[in-house]
């Protein structure tokens, strides 16, 4: 959900009743009525401040692994292909070095 901005009190309070730690007790704050009132607004949380599936949405991982670095696979492959007895692993430890230094880094 890139699209949904929340205020760090939301963040803070809907990760907390995501993982369980919020209960919710006899001692809740008015801002904390405040937070949960717009947290149930929005739909992330239900009647009995238990997560919804869009409440889970917001801190889940992306569920598309993305190549944080194309031009580093690239370059790997690049390393394998001059150096057919390296390994995949080698020549992958190499690109990173190669790709990440400053004075041999490459555009991707």
């Amino acid at each position: 959900m890139t699209a949904l901005r929340l205020s760090p009190a939301q963040a803070n309070v809907l990760r907390a009743i995501c993982r369980g730690y919020f209960n919710g007790g006899r001692q809740v704050l008015r801002k904390h009525v405040q937070t949960l009132e717009a947290l149930r607004s929005r739909g992330l949380i239900d009647v009995h401040n238990q997560p919804t599936d869009a409440g889970r949405q917001v801190f889940a991982p992306p569920q598309v692994e993305e190549d944080r670095r194309p031009g580093a696979a690239r370059l790997a492959a690049q390393i394998q292909a001059a150096n057919p007895r390296m390994s995949a692993l080698e020549a992958a430890v190499q690109a990173k070095h190669r790709y990440t230094t400053k004075e041999r880094s490459t555009a991707c």
